[in-house]
C-alpha cells in the first residue's frame, strides 16, 4: 500500500520506519513522503539519513530537500552541516533547502559569519544575501 493511501495522520510512522529499508529507492521515496508530510517528528530521522557517509548521496539529497520542505529551525544545523560536505549534489540540495527555509535560517548563518575559516564565513554571508533577496 502507498504512503498516500493511508492519510497524512498514518503515513508518518511507516514512513520513518521506510528510511531504514534495504531499498536505496524505497529511502529516497520515504523522505520525499516525509517532506511532504511536513511534521517535524521526521527531523531526527531525516537529518541523520542527510548526514550518514554510507547512504548514496541521491539518497541524501533527497533528505535535505525533505528537511526544506518541513522548515523551522530545527532543520538549520543539519542543513548547515550537510552544506560542508564533499559531496557537490548534497551541498547544492542543502543550500537549496536552506533557501526555502529562509529567514529561520539566518540566526544559525550569522554565527557563521563570526568564526570559522574564511572560506566558511564567506559562504555564510553569501548564504544570508540569497535568503534576504
Amino acid at each position: 500500500m502507498a504512503l498516500a493511501e493511508l492519510g497524512e495522520g498514518k503515513a508518518l510512522e511507516p514512513a520513518i520506519q521506510a528510511l531504514g529499508h534495504e531499498s536505496s529507492h524505497t529511502r529516497r521515496e520515504a523522505a520525499a513522503a516525509l517532506g511532504i508530510l511536513g511534521d517535524p517528528a521526521a527531523v531526527p530521522p531525516l537529518a541523520a539519513m542527510l548526514q550518514n557517509r554510507k547512504e548514496l548521496s541521491q539518497t541524501r539529497d533527497v533528505a535535505a530537500r525533505a528537511l526544506g520542505r518541513i522548515g523551522g529551525p530545527s532543520v538549520v544545523p543539519p542543513l548547515i552541516a550537510a552544506c560542508r560536505l564533499r559531496y557537490p549534489n548534497v551541498n547544492h540540495a542543502a543550500e537549496a533547502a536552506l533557501l526555502q527555509v529562509g529567514q529561520a535560517a539566518v540566526p544559525a548563518l550569522s554565527e557563521f559569519t563570526r568564526k570559522g575559516d574564511s572560506n566558511t564565513r564567506h559562504w555564510a554571508m553569501a548564504m544570508i544575501d540569497r535568503i534576504k533577496r
